[in-house]
């Protein structure tokens, strides 16, 4: 019974230690963990992946011509079934974030090049509690 005891211990001294290590170590501002969000975003949508995409919008995702996130994912698979995804390049280089409070921000500019042009994007985001998402986006001639 003893070696249970000191295996319990143990395990609960090491998990305190890894706690309190995970909380020295520096966490990533909003912005970078914007600029990450959007990178992975905008990968799995140059590599046509809608069901990938469609994980970085919020439930409450709207937009003016979409509506929500169901039309947002008709929208994309549409896209992809006419083959205007093909051979896309999404510029992220020169995107700005502004923040807006702690929990949201707009990422502009986005530029997706492709057979249809370029387009710019004006991107909100919001922080969820898996990560930041999607919850409206904008952009002329769309």
């Amino acid at each position: 019974m003893k070696h249970g005891k000191w295996l319990v211990s143990f395990v609960l001294v090491m998990a305190l230690l890894g706690v309190a290590g995970c909380a020295s170590m520096s966490k990533k501002s909003p912005e970078e963990q914007i600029r990450e969000t959007v990178a992975q975003w905008t990968a799995t949508l140059k590599a046509q992946d809608v069901d990938g995409c469609m994980k970085y919008f919020s439930e409450q995702f709207t937009n003016y011509s979409w509506g929500d996130k169901e039309g947002a994912r008709e929208f994309i698979q549409d896209a992809k079934d006419t083959g205007l995804l093909e051979d896309i390049e999404i510029g992220i280089d020169t995107m700005e974030i502004t923040m807006d409070g702690t929990d949201r921000a707009r990422v502009y500019p986005i530029d997706i090049t492709g057979a249809f042009g370029t387009l710019t994007f004006d991107v909100t985001v919001v922080r969820e509690k898996d990560g930041w998402k999607v919850i409206g986006l904008s952009a002329p001639g769309l």
